[in-house]
């Protein structure tokens, strides 16, 4: 039977939050959206924003990153530090 658990990458080690998502966050306050007016453009519900505000997710699902990359302009996510420096 297989253990469940955190999975450790080395290259990409976090102990709070994807940094991804402060980045996200980041650009949603540029360009001045409500999680309502982010969550019509993505379908993304407007509590996932509110919880990625609140750190309550750890880990987002890539799909809902994608997303919410795409409705902010964004045409690649910015995988590493030195690329979130840099705007992508």
């Amino acid at each position: 039977m297989a253990k469940r658990g955190f999975i450790k990458y080395s290259g990409y080690f976090f102990s709070e939050q994807d940094p991804i998502v402060g980045y996200i966050l980041a650009l949603k306050r540029e360009k001045k959206l409500t999680n309502t007016k982010l969550s019509a453009k993505t379908k993304v519900a407007a509590s996932t924003y509110g919880n990625w505000e609140s750190k309550k997710t750890k880990r987002p699902q890539f799909a809902t990153i994608a997303a919410t990359g795409v409705a902010l302009g964004l045409t690649s996510l910015p995988l590493t530090s030195e690329g979130r420096r840099n705007g992508g």
